[in-house]
Order: C-alpha cells, then sequence, then structure tokens
C-alpha cells in the first residue's frame, strides 16, 4: 500500500513540474487592439453616442435617462464657436454653426478602446501599431490643450483613419484622455 501511495505522489510531484512555465515571453505578450473598425464607425466602444450622432436627439435621450436615475447626469456648454455635452466620463462636442448639429469630437476621460487611464504611450502604440499606420507622436495643439482641459506639456499619439483621428492624450507618461475627432 505504501509504494502504491509513493508512486502516486511522485506522479504528482512530476506533473505538478510540468505545468510550471518558466518562459518569459509568453507573459511579455501583448495583445493588439485594432481602432480602426471602431474609428471607421466613428465611436470609442466605451462611449454611449458616436461621431455624427445628433445633438438634439442625443439631449432628448440624456434627459430622459438623466430623470430616471441619479447616477445618470449630464451638462451642456456653448459658446459661438461650439457646444460641448458632459456625461459621466466622457464630453462630447459639435460645431454649433452646423446644420444638423452633429457630433464631431468624442473624448474619454475613462477606458477607452481597452486602454486604462495611465497606460503609457508605448504600451499603447506596441498594441495599436499592429493594426494601423504609425501614430504621429507631437505636442497637444492650443485647442486640444483647451478641449482636453491638459497642462502645457502633454503630448499625444494621434492615428489618423480615413476621415477621423484618433488621439491618445499623455500627461506625465501616463494617459488621460482619449479623442476620436471628425476631421
Amino acid at each position: 500500500m505504501k509504494k502504491i501511495l509513493c508512486i502516486f505522489l511522485a506522479f504528482g510531484l512530476v506533473f505538478s513540474f510540468c505545468g510550471c512555465n518558466t518562459d518569459k515571453k509568453s507573459e511579455k505578450k501583448i495583445e493588439g487592439t485594432d481602432i480602426t473598425q471602431y474609428a471607421k464607425l466613428g465611436q470609442i466602444p466605451e462611449c454611449k453616442y458616436t461621431l455624427g450622432q445628433n445633438v438634439s436627439e442625443m439631449i432628448k435621450e440624456l434627459k430622459a435617462t438623466a430623470s430616471n436615475s441619479e447616477e445618470d447626469f449630464y451638462d451642456v456648454f456653448s459658446n459661438s464657436t461650439y457646444g460641448t455635452i458632459t456625461t459621466n466620463g466622457a464630453d462630447y462636442i459639435y460645431l454649433q454653426k452646423a446644420n444638423p448639429k452633429v457630433l464631431t469630437w468624442v473624448i474619454s476621460y475613462q477606458t477607452a478602446y481597452g486602454f486604462a487611464i495611465g497606460t503609457s504611450p508605448k504600451d499603447i502604440k506596441n498594441s495599436v501599431e499592429q493594426y494601423c499606420e504609425p501614430a504621429e507622436e507631437r505636442s497637444l495643439t492650443k485647442t486640444e490643450l483647451k478641449v482636453f482641459s491638459g497642462n502645457d506639456d502633454c503630448t499625444c499619439l494621434e492615428y489618423k483613419i480615413e476621415d477621423k483621428k484618433v488621439v491618445f492624450a499623455f500627461q506625465e507618461n501616463g494617459l488621460f484622455a482619449t479623442a476620436i475627432i471628425k476631421e
């Protein structure tokens, strides 16, 4: 009986070592993120609204959902050039003079395209550039700084996909906002 128990224990020990993986390459593998399909549709998958969405219809929907839930809120700000609709974790921007008024910017201040706030530019590049052209690395423009409410030292990765661009904005080498913009 002791011999049979020892044999089972020996097999158990051998099989437990077989389950160990010391291949460091498999631990470092980064799964790619294909933003091109979402960009062509004008969306950030984690945001409810998309580029080209009618602003009047969006505000009607927001009024209805905000009155049914204390967690859902929205705010509308506008000047002579553009309007901004702020919701939980996202801003939606439209041009005031457009007829009809439709969304031209969608900005997420939370997870976007699967990337959490704080993700490094290197991690985003390694993931995204498996599927599209390399990004333009640059500082944010004055308009982008104003819209994103960023500091002067903010940088970004910009991916151009058809008539849209996806901008990942970084502050202190960590993602703080992501936008899709209709050019």
